[in-house]
């Protein structure tokens, strides 16, 4: 067997202006990394700061306001929950139901309200025959109630002599 030497010191280094160059890049490296975080953190707390200045609730201070604004503000208020209800309200049943009835009758005005939950139709009919199917046809729609025919009369300036009439009804709002 062949004895083994062990060379611990060695004087030779290979690639000796390598290792330096590395080792300045490294700590380059290193110090742009810290003076990168240092100033994320300086951000970091500013943000912070800006953040809890905006989440804090303004003070609230209490006007003194005249009876007279107090009617006018509960005033505008009534005004812009009706014209809220109005907006709100599902008409495309009702249209539909309408326009759905036979094609005898002519609707002469549709004028619901929402509030009352009323319906009042003016219509013209060729008879009263018509006019009474119309009103047969409304008493079927189930969005409607208490129907009730309130005028009628024969136009005698026409030559067909069509029937006008005036039909109100509770509408019952459905969403």
């Amino acid at each position: 067997m062949r004895a083994l030497t062990l060379d611990f010191r060695r004087d030779r280094r290979p690639h000796g202006w390598i290792n330096g160059v590395l080792l300045v890049a490294g700590v380059a490296a290193a110090a742009y990394a810290g003076w990168s975080g240092w100033q994320l953190s300086v951000r970091h707390t500013e943000l912070e700061a800006a953040l809890a200045a905006l989440s804090k609730k303004p003070e609230t201070r209490s006007v003194a306001r005249s009876p007279a604004d107090a009617q006018k503000f509960a005033l505008e208020s009534r005004v812009l929950t009706a014209v809220a209800a109005d907006l709100n309200t599902p008409w495309d049943p009702l249209f539909r139901a309408l326009e759905q009835a036979p094609q005898k009758v002519a609707l002469l005005s549709v004028e619901p309200d929402a509030r009352k939950r009323e319906l009042v139709l003016t219509g013209e009919a060729k008879d009263f025959k018509e006019m009474l199917d119309y009103v047969r046809y409304l008493q079927g729609q189930s969005m409607l109630a208490g129907i009730s025919l309130q005028t009628h009369q024969i136009n005698q300036q026409d030559r067909d002599k069509p029937v006008r009439f005036r039909i109100t009804a509770a509408w019952a709002l459905s969403t």
